[in-house]
């Protein structure tokens, strides 16, 4: 147990001041079988496993689970001053979607801990068959299968370096649907909630999501906005380490009542 054989080798004047342990996954992910391709059956074995109760018995610190998009907008909020007191809607690409709502402060966390399950919205209306979700349109799985069909590596966005002309073509054909799917979101959640921001981050590197942030905002052309307000969209400031910081913070948030609603809804699936 990597995690227990950790917590074995810190001073101890460190142990002492362990308060607990967060942990940031996916909810239902057997339900993900399909949206990532997994061996049938794989992902169902999770089904039965509670992850904060085998954390616990493993390491002896009591421990703490959310949804990791929710912790990702956890981390947003508590990590930037400019957040701290102020509503938005989050949005996190990274192998699926998810996101999360941010209501005078305060994580809006749902009955069942998964409000702003966006990666589980319709793309469109129902046609007699069941429309994509948004998560098949806008998730980087889905960027890395057409890198993978271009005869690209799965990897092929994760460096710095300047995209050829194959890499190009594939992002933006990936960034063509997604924005327009997130475009349709963001719009959405505007007609239920009327912020004035939106803030967008994932696990893409920054300036790819820079250009993914502006193709939403050209989306928004393609849609009627009679009585809506355009929110203001900007990118989260973690990227690929907010859902790990938004983890770490459960435990201080438990400790210090910062949120003790979003605490008492984080073991909702446990």
């Amino acid at each position: 147990n990597t995690v227990a054989k950790l917590i074995n080798e810190l001073p101890k004047a460190q142990v002492t001041k362990l308060i607990g342990i967060g942990v940031a996954t996916p909810f239902d992910l057997d339900g993900g079988e399909g949206v990532i391709n997994a061996p049938k059956g794989e992902m169902s074995k999770w089904k039965d496993i509670h992850v904060a109760s085998e954390v616990e018995r493993l390491t002896g610190q009591k421990t703490f689970l959310l949804n990791d998009a929710t912790a990702a907008c956890l981390a947003e909020l508590r990590t930037s001053k400019d957040r701290q007191e102020t509503s938005f809607l989050y949005f996190y690409v990274g192998t699926f979607l998810g996101g999360g709502i941010v209501l005078d402060g305060k994580i809006y966390n749902g009955i069942h801990g998964n409000a702003g399950s966006v990666g589980s919205m319709p793309t469109s209306l129902s046609s007699g068959k069941h429309p994509t979700q948004m998560v098949s349109a806008a998730a980087i799985h889905t960027l890395e299968v057409m890198a993978i069909k271009a005869g690209l590596p799965r990897n092929a966005f994760d460096n710095e370096e300047p995209l050829d002309l194959k890499r190009k073509e594939v992002f933006d054909d990936w960034s063509n649907e997604a924005s327009n799917a997130l475009a349709f979101a963001v719009i959405s959640g505007q007609s239920f909630f009327d912020l004035g921001d939106i803030v967008i981050d994932g696990s893409i590197r920054r300036d790819l999501l820079r250009t993914l942030i502006e193709k939403i905002e050209e989306s928004f052309t393609r849609y009627e906005l009679q009585g809506l307000k355009v929110p203001n969209i900007s990118a989260g400031h973690l990227g690929n380490d907010a859902r790990a910081i938004g983890g770490s913070l459960l435990p201080l948030q438990q400790r210090y009542g910062l949120d003790q609603s979003l605490i008492l809804k984080s073991n909702l699936t446990n």
